[in-house]
């Protein structure tokens, strides 16, 4: 009984716990709840508390909140040791403490480079900031970093911080913003690190901008819903962004700022700064001050926001369109100080309510400091700033309200208001305030009618001119074997900034890639065939057309005015068929039909009718109408008689379509075609052909299909043959086992063709796919008209022709652009034949204007690789090619890449077919010792006989040289002995061939090496030889002398 009573006893006494305990227990649980679901009083800053285990909570207010905090990285990082592991010093020797390791980057350096790029911090935030709740939808932010030849370990430690402890989702990117950094390990190998990191990306300025102009530039290239500026040489605190993101997402126009704790310049230990809660100040000579915080503004909770006066500057976070709306930062600020504080003071007086009264102003939007954020670090002197703007402190009633520099500028009747330079002459800057009436608390334009009240503020700044070039961290990536970044490509579909600068104007036709489906006919391809010009008639098909013998004169004489066979060509339909000369393949891409438009430029001088015609007429047959714009022709002064009149009347046929314009004088063929550019103004897309053309089936689309994609590549043609004298047409000669080749030259600047070089082929899905090209032949090509312009069109001071193709390949691809050649694209060409007279230049012009040309090229683009040039013309050494220094000043402005940079990324294959010439021994003409005659190759390569003719002092065809190889040369030609034995011939050599010869100036002689024997000659005959050598023959006795093209 007693075990019983006893077991009654207890079994009441649980009882009677657990009544009290359990509705305890669901007390607690309701207050948790209530916790979390506290209504805070309006103007109440808090923040809602939860326990630190990463749920997800709903407030009162209907908005979803979370722990932000990484805990996993938290536990890991308490775990590192090493030096400078958690914030602590570095412990340094004597011996480590030399004034030289501050020299370069303002801190130790050699202390950094010691210690872990990833190393752990300490959390010494306030412990109410552990337990806080941030929005769980919360913006994303572009993270801006300037930096100017900073050391490498400082810059690597702040990308590092930021990646480790920040959410990846909330990183839109990381931008790196080099301004004009000259230091090696900021180049290719700082671009092959950022590699590794998907969301980094580095533009650089084409000139010293400064920090200020930095960040804009930075700024304007972000994609981000918020921009975060940090200085190169930070470390980011445990769940650094959140907070301010979080203040942002409730109030767009809020500026944002971290804490910023000290990262000791000499051991690099980090700690908060001395009074942690402070409040951004100046003095009243714009030195940067802390305060301590006010006891009317001091919170209960001190781990909430505050506001500020102003900001430090160097770390900040903004909502980027408000960031914009504001002007960003003046433009007119330079390198770097008092630009937190025009920010800060911008942000009080242009609140998105206008709202100013005569005690200095007032204003709805906040500056804040965040307590809760611990990340970054600030070098302790960089407050040190001087400031140069400012508000005025008196705004009276009546008294125009100004800025030193801007001023409030209602620019016209039921406009918003704008900031612009201040005037000083009232208008619309004049401004009154009324203290009492009917528009007390008004702020009025006394100009404008009826006192209508100005009260709608809208900054409008233009956007800063900072110029840079992205850097193609995605290409590296995809060498290193990573895969395509399909966020990457997608967004650079509506941002194309890469590799182009960043003012160029963003592509707005969104562009997909072509799509080859075998089998089925492409979407331009023709549904039927072309009907011919004249059925069975003569060319048709491109079939040769020849003429019988009693033509032969009058083909003579229009060879000799026109360069063709005019005679054929008069009697073949302007509107004749051509054979298709395309690989198979390309009748089967299909082309997205959002290509651009696209003006068609003709420059035409004295050129014979059908053959300038037949070109018209092709490119209007054969181009889809809805993309030709209109048709440009530019008569560069033309005097024969078929081209005035008769083709003004001819082309209204084609109703505008087909448009001509005169020049006034002689331009050349250089300049002709920068006029073209300005008068055609329709289409999207210039495309410059010669006036001796036919484009071939589906040309259009192909050429157009990479520039409607990304607008910085130029696209050419491949360009067939047309016999001048039957009208054939057939692929040029040359190139690899596909025919296709790529644009060079040798280093007398002569154009060649090479074999596509297999790294070429390498890149190609498909062997139709359009290939990199160093070069252009220079006459047809295709070109983003923008773009061009952008360019600068070609250099003003090249003139008539020769040179220019050369110019804008190296222009387009120094500079940030692509030069494609178009395996599907064809357009036929016809070469002039031997016995045209030529167009002289005018008398205006001068001589020698195409090496003047070449000259002009080489002392802009080839930097150091010019002496090659010279080596192979050295004729042009002295020779005057006028003022290039605004032609230098683009290419630095645009931080336009090396030649050296060219020759080894795109134009590797060149010095494998032509080498670099050695230097030269003796240069000019040979003449015959005493005597009138002289060495002629006659125009002769490629095994004719050299011979003997009078010296003419003009070089050309008697102009040679010798090189330390001992190669007697003309242009990339050697002289060599012929078959013969004793004959003398010119043919093609390489950098080790033909290494035959000696000249001993004292003694007047050349020396055959190989045999021993001498170079001789016979004036009567005219033939220069090989012979045994004797001192006593005047006809083996030589000199060169120097000949100086003028």
């Amino acid at each position: 009984m007693k075990r019983r009573q006893k077991r009654v006893l207890q079994m009441a006494f649980l009882f009677m716990v657990a009544l009290i305990f359990l509705p305890n227990v669901g007390l607690w649980s309701m207050y948790r709840e209530k916790s979390l679901m506290k209504s805070h009083e309006p103007g109440e800053q808090g923040f809602p508390l939860g326990i630190n285990d990463g749920h997800i909570y709903t407030w009162t207010d209907g908005l979803r909140r979370r722990d932000w905090h990484d805990n996993e990285s938290i536990r890991k990082d308490s775990q590192r040791v090493g030096k400078g592991e958690h914030g602590k010093p570095y412990p340094l020797a004597e011996d480590e403490c030399d004034d030289s390791v501050y020299k370069e980057n303002g801190f130790n350096i050699y202390v950094s480079n010691n210690i872990a790029l990833d190393r752990s911090l300490p959390d010494i935030r306030h412990p109410n900031c552990k337990q806080k709740l941030y929005l769980e939808n919360l913006p994303n932010t572009s993270i801006i970093i300037p930096f100017h030849n900073e050391g490498w370990s400082s810059l690597l430690r702040t990308i590092h911080s930021i990646t480790n402890r920040t959410p990846d989702h909330l990183i839109a990117e990381i931008i790196l913003v080099d301004d004009y950094s000259d230091r090696e390990h900021l180049k290719a190998h700082l671009e092959e690190y950022m590699s590794r990191f998907p969301k980094v990306r580095i533009v650089r300025t084409k000139k010293r901008e400064g920090l200020i102009r930095t960040r804009l530039l930075g700024a304007s290239v972000a994609r981000g819903e918020v921009l975060t500026f940090l200085d190169s040489h930070c470390e980011a605190n445990i769940n650094w962004l959140p907070p301010l993101l979080d203040q942002i997402a409730q109030n767009p126009k809020t500026i944002v700022c971290p804490m910023i704790d000290v990262i000791d310049h000499n051991h690099f230990g980090y700690e908060a700064q001395a009074g942690d809660a402070m409040r951004g100040a100046f003095d009243w000579e714009m030195y940067y001050k802390r305060i301590p915080i006010p006891s009317e503004l001091q919170g209960a909770d001190p781990s909430n926001p505050y506001e500020s006066p102003v900001m430090a500057g160097g770390l900040f976070a903004v909502n980027r369109q408000w960031f914009w709306e504001l002007g960003g930062y003046d433009t007119g600020l330079e390198i770097w100080g008092g630009e937190q504080f025009e920010i800060s003071f911008k942000i009080r007086n242009a609140a998105s309510g206008l709202c100013i009264d005569s005690k200095h102003g007032s204003t709805s939007t906040e500056l804040r400091l965040d307590t809760c954020l611990k990340e970054g670090a600030e070098r302790t002197w960089a407050h040190e700033q001087i400031f140069t703007f400012g508000w005025r402190e008196d705004i009276r009633p009546g008294d125009p309200l100004h800025t030193r520099k801007f001023c409030f500028d209602a620019i016209s009747q039921n406009s918003p208001i704008t900031l612009y330079d201040c005037h000083g002459m009232k208008g619309n800057q004049h401004w009154s305030y009324r203290k009492a009436g009917r528009d007390a608390g008004k702020l009025l334009q006394p100009n404008l009618p009826n006192n209508d009240m100005a009260d709608q503020f809208k900054p409008v700044v233009p956007w800063p001119h900072v110029e840079g070039v992205e850097v193609d961290l995605e290409s590296i990536r995809q060498k290193n074997g990573d895969k395509p970044n399909p966020a990457f490509k997608a967004q650079n579909q509506q941002n194309v900034i890469q590799k182009q600068y960043v003012t160029f104007k963003p592509h707005t036709n969104v562009y997909s890639d072509p799509v080859l489906k075998k089998g089925i006919l492409g979407n331009f391809e023709p549904k039927e065939p072309e009907p011919q010009g004249v059925q069975g008639g003569p060319g048709e098909g491109s079939k040769a057309f020849v003429l019988g013998p009693e033509y032969k004169d009058a083909v003579q004489a229009s060879i000799k005015e026109f360069g063709f066979n005019m005679v054929a060509s008069d009697m073949i339909s302007l509107d004749r068929t051509v054979g298709d000369l395309r690989h198979e393949e390309c009748k089967y891409w299909h082309y997205d039909e959002n290509l651009l438009t696209s003006s068609v430029i003709i420059v035409f001088h004295n050129e014979g009718w059908s053959t300038l015609m037949r070109t018209v007429h092709s490119v209007i047959k054969r181009t889809p109408r809805k993309y030709l714009a209109e048709i440009v022709m530019i008569d560069d002064f033309s005097n024969k008689v078929h081209l005035k009149e008769r083709l003004e009347e001819y082309i209204k046929q084609w109703n505008g379509l087909v448009k001509l314009f005169r020049n006034e004088k002689r331009e050349g063929l250089i300049q002709a075609r920068s006029i073209g550019a300005r008068k055609a103004t329709l289409g999207q897309v210039l495309i410059y052909l010669d006036a001796h053309c036919e484009v071939e089936v589906n040309w259009y689309a192909p050429l157009v299909a990479p520039i409607s994609k990304d607008r910085t590549v130029c696209t050419v043609p491949l360009i067939d043959y047309i016999d001048g004298n039957d009208y054939t047409i057939e692929p040029q000669q040359g190139g690899d086992e596909d025919g296709l080749a790529r644009g060079a030259w040798d280093w007398s600047l002569l154009w060649k063709r090479v074999p596509l070089s297999s790294r070429e082929k390498a890149k190609r899905k498909h062997k139709t796919e359009p290939y990199r090209s160093p070069a252009m032949a220079g006459g047809l090509f295709a070109i983003e008209r923008e773009f061009f312009f952008e360019l600068g069109l070609y250099d003003p001071g090249l003139q008539i022709w020769g040179g220019e193709n050369f110019e804008i390949s190296y222009k387009i691809w120094q500079c940030g652009g692509q030069l494609l050649f178009v395996p599907c694209s064809r357009v036929g060409h016809i070469y002039r034949l031997q016995g045209w007279q030529g167009n002289p230049p005018p008398a205006h012009v001068g001589s020698s204007p195409t090496l003047k040309n070449y000259v002009r090229v080489v002392e802009v683009w080839w930097d150091e690789y010019k002496d090659y040039f010279y080596a192979s013309r050295p004729e042009t050494l002295t020779l005057a090619y006028g003022d290039i220094s605004s032609l230098k000043k683009f290419r630095e402005e645009h931080r336009c890449k090396s030649f050296k940079w060219f020759m080894e990324e795109i134009a590797y294959d060149i010095p494998l077919h032509y080498p670099l010439p050695p230097k030269n021994v003796e240069w000019g003409e040979i003449r015959g010792f005493e005597t009138s005659y002289c060495i002629d190759s006659m125009g002769h390569t490629n095994g004719g006989n050299v011979e003997i003719g009078p010296c003419h002092r003009m070089g050309g065809n008697q102009l040679f040289r010798i090189n330390e190889a001992n190669q007697l040369m003309q242009y990339d030609q050697c002289l060599t002995k012929g078959g013969d034995g004793t004959a003398v011939i010119i043919t093609h050599c390489n950098l080790n061939e033909h290494m035959e010869w000696r000249y001993f100036k004292d003694l007047h002689r050349f020396t055959h090496i190989p045999t021993g024997k001498c170079l001789d000659r016979s004036d009567v005959l005219h033939k220069v030889y090989i012979a045994d050598c004797d001192n006593s023959k005047s006809s083996q006795k030589w000199e060169m002398n120097n000949i100086v093209a003028v």
